[in-house]
């Protein structure tokens, strides 16, 4: 029991710590690394924070790359500025580009000019001819190779005045109270719809001694129309008429005073005269007065005229007609229907008839003057 005395006891703790550190070392080295642990730290170690494992490294990684060296750039020389304006062209000034410009843009060689040619006079409308004499001398005989007539002289100072469009509920009535009145006799050129619309005034006409004629049912333009078209509008218009009263039409107007071959061929089989006029009075224009188409008849009417009115106008028809009857009558005119003057011996016309190239429509020529009857004004 001496043998453990306190120096010996000692001495083996120290022998029992040095056989131990080995282990410890050991152990304490896996987690901590190769560092040294002193003997209090095997015997009496901290309590620290576990640590965060460390990623695994793995083996597939890419190696890292090494930069090359830099390769050294050879030297270039540029030239000088002075060699460089040696070598460039120098620019063009503002004059001598616009001078290229336009030779760019000029052509090869100038068209020549076209030789003037002598002006022709233009085509008067009808009524509108320096001379009115003149005029309807143009517009006599049109019917001479199948045209329409436009007037017959017979050298006794005959007119026919004409009304187209009626009859009208307005103006109708107080007109045949004035030819009554004046003992005139006139054509009615009679529209289907208005014959619908007023068809007792269709046979007070008839009855009064005046004469009838188709002006087409809906006063379309014939020459468009075509040939079916145009038998269509006139059947349709007769038929009307004819039921109304028991008096013939010998005679049509074409609405606008447009006709062709066509039309005439189909008027011919119906049994109708194509007429027209010399004397356009206008009346149907916006603005126009009584005394301005007094003034027109005055001026225009020469014998065997044919007087274009409207019986549809009130402020117009009757104190223009008036007026006319009065202003003819004074001059030694007798008013006769249109039949009754195509009755008459006709005068010998100084003009011919032409035919326009392919087209067949009846071309009026005098002189130098040229009527193209398909273009008469608008009604």
């Amino acid at each position: 029991m001496r043998m453990f005395s306190l120096p010996s006891r000692f001495h083996a703790i120290i022998a029992v710590a040095f056989l131990a550190a080995p282990c410890v070392s050991s152990a304490q080295d896996q987690t901590r690394g190769s560092q040294p642990v002193s003997l209090r730290e095997a015997f009496f170690p901290r309590k620290k924070a576990a640590a965060t494992p460390a990623a695994p490294v793995s083996a597939d990684l890419p190696e890292p790359e090494v930069a090359a060296p830099p390769v050294r750039s050879e030297k270039v020389s540029r030239p000088t500025a002075r060699q460089a304006s040696a070598k460039s062209p120098k620019p063009a000034s503002a004059a001598a580009r616009k001078t290229a410009t336009k030779t760019a843009l000029a052509p090869s060689a100038k068209p020549a000019k076209p030789a003037k040619t002598a002006k022709t006079a233009p085509s008067p409308s009808r009524g509108r001819t320096a001379s009115r004499a003149e005029d309807q001398e143009t517009a006599w005989k049109a019917e001479a190779t199948g045209g329409a007539i436009t007037a017959w002289p017979t050298g006794r100072k005959l007119v026919a005045l004409t009304f187209d469009d009626g009859p009208n509920a307005r103006v109708t009535p107080a007109l045949l109270e004035l030819l009554v009145r004046e003992k005139v006799k006139a054509t009615f050129y009679l529209l289907g719809q208005s014959v619908q619309a007023c068809p007792q005034l269709v046979d007070r006409i008839a009855r009064e001694g005046h004469e009838l004629g188709n002006h087409s049912y809906s006063h379309p333009q014939l020459t468009k129309a075509g040939a079916e078209g145009t038998r269509r509008e006139l059947t349709r218009a007769r038929d009307l008429v004819a039921s109304c009263t028991t008096a013939q039409m010998a005679t049509m107007r074409p609405p606008y005073g447009a006709h062709n071959a066509a039309v005439r061929q189909v008027c011919a089989e119906m049994g109708y005269k194509v007429i027209l006029w010399d004397v356009d009075t206008n009346d149907w224009r916006k603005g126009m007065t009584a005394q301005r188409v007094i003034d027109t008849i005055r001026r225009d009417t020469r014998d065997g005229s044919i007087i274009l009115m409207h019986d549809r106008l009130p402020q117009i028809t009757v104190p223009a007609t008036e007026a006319a009857i009065k202003d003819l009558k004074a001059k030694g005119f007798e008013f006769v229907t249109v039949s009754e003057l195509l009755a008459q011996p006709r005068l010998n016309a100084t003009k011919k008839v032409a035919q326009g190239a392919g087209t067949g429509e009846s071309v009026v020529t005098s002189g130098t003057s040229a009527n193209l009857v398909t273009k008469a004004p608008s009604r």
